[in-house]
């Protein structure tokens, strides 16, 4: 697991543990992140492209969940574009993509469009209200924090004015 091994996240792992001590044992072993990493070169120009793509935990209480697996995979990024700079410093570019499992103003949202969230999000919120047990899914009371981001398992049409993001229309919804 990236995010218990990793030498870049042990601070934020640290982190965690002391906020919510049955992460390491209890949650962490169970909590998949699916992602890939590559690097391309553009065989005329010698430019390198990033590319990443995932598909994030998609249990509506689990928001905590995706910002931990989004941390761990920009971190990849990162060491990835490190790795390809170019002769003169340059960072390659980055294609990101994948089903993130997540709407605007999340906290997931937030870091990949402002590059970082507070501790203070009320998507670490949920961690108080998920859970893995025995037997059952996580049935547990929602707040009004941790409610899925979506309407009948379809993206929300709801966008705040000032979001660099929109939903698209019903029209244009895949359906699977």
């Amino acid at each position: 697991n990236a995010f218990r091994h990793a030498p870049a996240h042990r601070q934020n792992l640290r982190e965690v543990c002391s906020k919510w001590p049955e992460f390491l044992n209890g949650i962490l072993p169970k909590m998949t992140t699916v992602f890939q990493v590559s690097a391309a070169r553009h065989i005329e120009t010698g430019r390198v492209l990033v590319i990443a793509n995932t598909h994030l935990f998609f249990h509506p209480l689990a928001k905590h969940l995706r910002l931990l697996q989004l941390s761990v995979l920009l971190q990849e990024v990162h060491e990835m574009r490190e790795k390809h700079r170019g002769p003169n410093g340059e960072l390659p570019d980055v294609i990101f993509g994948g089903d993130l499992n997540c709407g605007p103003g999340s906290g997931a949202g937030d870091l990949l469009t402002k590059g970082a969230v507070s501790s203070e999000h009320p998507d670490w919120d949920c961690s108080t209200q998920f859970g893995w047990r025995a037997g059952h899914d996580n049935d547990g009371a929602e707040d009004e924090a941790c409610e899925a981001d979506t309407e009948g398992d379809r993206p929300t049409s709801k966008s705040s004015s000032n979001s660099p993001f929109e939903s698209l229309p019903k029209s244009s919804w895949q359906t699977g």
